[in-house]
């Protein structure tokens, strides 16, 4: 496992706007913040696909954010958290989420194909 950057050297290699600022981003937080999404939507590939958005949203939105008591980690989960309810929220068919519903998280991996060519579009 990867060291962690401070909050602040973490801060300014993603501002960069780099490949490094968001390999550091994603390999830092991919597992921790799939996990969470992944509580929310018991579905491994749309856990993929809300993991994808939130990282283009901390991508797109870490220029604006402040500190705050829990720092980026909790920013980052409170963007996880929040874009994962928005699809369960608007998911047509319900019974969607229960197909993986006994995979408990540690059943389940998250991605192994990098996103960062996603992030830095």
């Amino acid at each position: 496992m990867k060291a962690r950057l401070s909050e602040k050297n973490l801060i300014a290699v993603v501002q960069t706007r780099t490949r490094i600022g968001a390999e550091t981003l994603y390999d830092n937080y991919a597992a921790t913040l799939f996990k969470v999404i992944y509580c929310y939507v018991k579905d491994q590939q749309l856990a993929e696909d809300i993991l994808e958005q939130t990282f283009i949203k901390i991508w797109n939105s870490i220029d604006q954010y402040q500190s705050q008591p829990g720092g980026i980690y909790a920013w980052m989960i409170s963007i996880a958290r929040n874009l994962s309810k928005n699809v369960v929220k608007h998911i047509d068919n319900p019974i969607h989420l229960n197909r993986e519903s006994q995979k408990t998280v540690e059943d389940v991996n998250y991605p192994i194909t990098p996103l960062v060519p996603l992030i830095i579009q």
